[in-house]
């Protein structure tokens, strides 16, 4: 309770961010990086005391804070803020995925682009508000499952996590005796299924099968 605070954006990548096995890559696209920008470039521009960015939720385990909610959106707050000249952000030091690439150099040329075409009176300024007055509530758990159950309660609204993408999350939770290399190596061989043929499975045979066999009738079967 003592850590359900709003915090600033300064304040929550000074703390020691890492990311868990569950995660997904990092795949916010392009329209959603350059909505970020034009919000909060628009709340700077209006001189708004606070621009409040949403909820981040975090797994602590010893003096470590693993996103378990927010991560695409302190990933480009990140990526933006190393645009605008900030050093080394630890963040971007942090293992990810792979199939986490593509987005990251995408979005980077983008911000980079809207940063050369800001003012240099502005770039400073506009950095100095990122950090200091755009925010976010900062939610903590000790509790391995209560992270994991707000993991899933959190992408289960808005834009949803796939049925395979829990399944792989609840896997990789119970892989207590697998190194960390083990599970980047399952990770990155389920992202590389063929999502559509994912879905088909779990939508056509998966889910009516688990219906069917606790006597539940449902659409194209009884």
């Amino acid at each position: 309770e003592k850590e359900l605070k709003i915090k600033t954006i300064q304040q929550l990548l000074d703390m020691k961010l890492a990311l868990p096995a569950y995660q997904r890559p990092y795949r916010w696209s392009d329209r959603s990086a350059n909505a970020l920008f034009r919000d909060t470039f628009r709340a700077y521009r209006e001189g708004l005391r606070e621009y409040r960015i949403g909820t981040v939720i975090l797994h602590k385990d010893h003096d470590t804070y693993y996103i378990v909610d927010g991560q695409q959106r302190l990933t480009t707050l990140t990526i933006f803020l190393y645009c605008l000249g900030e050093d080394n952000p630890a963040l971007l030091e942090e293992k990810y995925d792979p199939l986490s690439n593509d987005a990251i150099v995408t979005n980077f040329e983008l911000l980079a682009k809207r940063v050369r075409d800001l003012p240099e009176f502005d770039r400073s300024r506009y950095k100095t508000y990122v950090l200091e007055r755009c925010t976010a509530v900062q939610i903590v758990t000790d509790s391995e499952q209560e992270a994991f159950q707000f993991f899933d309660s959190q992408n289960s609204r808005g834009k949803a996590l796939k049925p395979h993408d829990l399944l792989k999350s609840y896997h990789l939770r119970e892989m207590d005796t697998l190194n960390e290399t083990g599970k980047i190596r399952i990770v990155d061989r389920w992202e590389n299924v063929n999502e559509n043929d994912l879905n088909e499975l779990f939508k056509t045979y998966l889910y009516p099968l688990t219906q069917w066999y606790k006597g539940r009738d449902g659409l194209g079967y009884s």
